[in-house]
């Protein structure tokens, strides 16, 4: 396999790192993501997830709730953007407080969901922030 085929999204399955502890919505978003072919792997709270995100594993989408046990969504996205090989994947904040909106795009997050109403567009959101990342790189 030649590296190109590896680094390139048309090629290869999306991978979502996704942080939720609430297990209906996380399951909700991993069959939603998953009816579009793409993985997903979910995280319980902001710590285990800062831990992966720190590591080398290839995340093309990152989708954090707010309210999470030890680490919030705000902090976490936060932190994601300290990471150089972190700074452009895209971010969406998930949360049932509209008030966090402004403080999850100060913090770096390039969309933000309310939480329940706005989880069947997920997919859509996503493949929209995908494209508009694809056609930067291009």
């Amino acid at each position: 396999m030649f590296r190109d085929e590896v680094d390139c999204p048309d090629t290869r399955a999306v991978t979502v790192l996704h942080v939720e502890d609430d297990a209906t919505i996380a399951d909700v978003v991993s069959m939603t993501l998953g009816d579009e072919g793409w993985a997903a792997e979910t995280c319980r709270d902001g710590a285990e997830a800062l831990e992966k995100l720190e590591g080398g594993a290839r995340y093309d989408m990152l989708i954090f709730d707010n309210q999470l046990p030890d680490l919030g969504g705000v902090e976490l996205t936060r932190r994601t953007r300290a990471l150089a090989h972190r700074q452009q994947t895209p971010i969406i904040m998930l949360s049932g407080n509209d008030s966090v909106e402004a403080q999850a795009k100060r913090a770096g997050a390039n969309m933000f969901l309310r939480k329940p109403t706005d989880v069947p567009l997920i997919a859509e959101k996503v493949a929209g922030l995908l494209a508009r990342k694809k056609g930067r790189e291009a």
